[in-house]
């Protein structure tokens, strides 16, 4: 059996209604922005890169549902989650003037990124007995 390709593509225009995807798709990206010398990325190359490939394949209205998805959750991030190293400035995503490399900063973004883009609670299976135990009825 030949391998399959690999593709590139973190986020498309479908993970619209699902802000967890579209979070999951951009951790690598976001990652970039604390390489040294990174210059930060605009909102549009947050999507292109995302897309990859596909990204002259989407129309306009797609892309522009998409890069105000991307706000909204780029938006959550920088206020919730790493409001002390992560800014949007002069129109880019960017590193803060507080954000020095070193690798204890750097797994604390990487974990902060995690939680961000973890789906919700899991169910245990205590949670689902109980939904129907007869006890509590529902």
């Amino acid at each position: 059996m030949r391998k399959l390709p690999e593709i590139p593509v973190s986020i498309v225009p479908e993970q619209g209604s699902k802000p967890k995807e579209i979070c999951r798709g951009l951790v690598d990206i976001v990652m970039q922005l604390f390489e040294p010398n990174s210059d930060g990325k605009t909102l549009i190359q947050l999507v292109d890169e995302g897309l990859e490939r596909l990204s002259d394949k989407v129309g306009v209205t797609e892309k522009r549902r998409l890069m105000d998805k991307v706000n909204n959750v780029m938006d959550d991030l920088i206020k919730n989650h790493l409001p002390e190293y992560l800014e949007f400035k002069e129109g880019k995503y960017k590193a803060t003037a507080k954000f020095k490399q070193h690798h204890k900063t750097m797994g604390y973004i990487s974990s902060r990124l995690g939680d961000w883009a973890a789906p919700g609670p899991q169910k245990t299976w205590d949670d689902i007995r109980g939904l129907y135990s007869p006890i509590n009825p529902k």
